[in-house]
């Protein structure tokens, strides 16, 4: 088996224009406790399922659809389909809710950006060694 490293990566967010260069998603499960008063030990159900993501890197000046300082409206709110890289044929894909923009200028440096979100429904996964 190949080990992974972070050359092999990508990240695509649907509307942005943003050279991403990392990101990190969180994958939850609800943990439900259902113990009883007769119960000696607690006892634990799954729930529901969910996580988060967030990516970051430098603005682009071009691109397609709004991007943060395009002059366009920053829609928070919307789903944009996320794909998050690790290695080729390794992937994880899911429309996302978008939460966050940020945006930083500096004049002795980048200008970078970040995108965070909340992933709406099942996160497809493809693992191919």
């Amino acid at each position: 088996m190949a080990r992974i490293s972070g050359v092999g990566g990508n990240c695509t967010v649907s509307g942005y224009s943003i050279q991403f260069r990392d990101w990190s998603a969180q994958f939850t499960n609800a943990d439900i406790d259902v113990t009883g008063f007769t119960d000696t030990h607690t006892k634990h159900v799954s729930g529901i399922q969910g996580g988060t993501f967030s990516a970051s890197g430098t603005l682009n000046a071009g691109g397609g659809g709004p991007h943060p300082g395009d002059g366009a409206t920053v829609n928070l709110g919307t789903l944009a389909l996320t794909v998050l890289t690790a290695a080729s044929n390794c992937t994880y894909t899911n429309t996302a809710l978008i939460t966050s923009v940020d945006v930083a200028v500096s004049v002795a440096g980048e200008a970078t950006a970040s995108v965070s979100g909340v992933f709406d429904g099942t996160v497809a996964m493809a693992w191919v060694d």
